[in-house]
């Protein structure tokens, strides 16, 4: 799992080397008061996704 932010000109290159040919965006529903990448990761976690 990976945030990210202006700077993923490496993350796009990467995928394209190890030649990834699907990425799942997530955005969060409601934005929280106390954000920190640990509660992030967690509620992230917790999702059901269906792929």
């Amino acid at each position: 799992m990976v945030e990210v932010c202006g700077f993923n000109d490496w993350l796009i290159r990467m995928l394209r080397d190890y030649r990834c040919h699907k990425v799942i965006l997530i955005q969060p529903e409601e934005r929280k008061r106390c954000k920190t990448d640990r509660r992030d990761v967690a509620a992230l976690s917790e999702l059901q996704l269906g792929v």
